[in-house]
C-alpha cells in the first residue's frame, strides 16, 4: 500500500510541478506572445541553451532548492501517512487520512 500511495501522490505532483513551471514562466514573462514569436524561428540548439539558461537563473533563485524540499515533503507524507481508502460503485474514492481525520473524493481515473 506504501508504494501505490506514493505513486498516487507523485502522479498528483507531477501536475502540479507543471502547473507551477507554467505559472512561474508567465509571471516572469517568458511567455509572452512576442517572446514565443521570437523563439519560434530559432534553432533547436538556441531553444535549448535559453531553456538552460532559465534554469540556471532559477536554480541561482532558490526556486529548484524549494521544489525538490516540496518534492522530499510529498514522498514522506505518501510514506507515512495512514490511508484508509473507500470506494463506491462508479468511479469515487474517499481518501481519509487518520492523521487529519479529514476526507476528500477523488476520481479513481486520476
Amino acid at each position: 500500500m506504501r508504494n501505490a500511495r506514493t505513486a498516487h501522490t507523485l502522479r498528483h505532483w507531477k501536475i502540479h510541478l507543471n502547473d507551477w513551471v507554467v505559472d512561474f514562466l508567465k509571471e516572469e514573462d517568458y511567455c509572452t506572445p512576442d517572446k514565443i514569436i521570437q523563439r519560434d524561428s530559432w534553432s533547436t540548439r538556441k531553444r535549448r541553451d535559453y531553456a538552460n539558461s532559465v534554469v540556471d537563473s532559477m536554480e541561482e533563485a532558490g526556486e529548484i532548492k524549494k521544489l525538490h524540499r516540496d518534492f522530499k515533503n510529498e514522498i514522506n507524507n505518501a510514506q507515512n501517512a495512514h490511508v484508509y481508502v473507500s470506494c463506491s460503485k462508479g468511479s469515487d474514492c474517499t481518501y481519509a487520512n487518520d492523521k487529519s481525520q479529514k476526507s476528500r473524493t477523488d476520481y479513481a481515473s486520476d
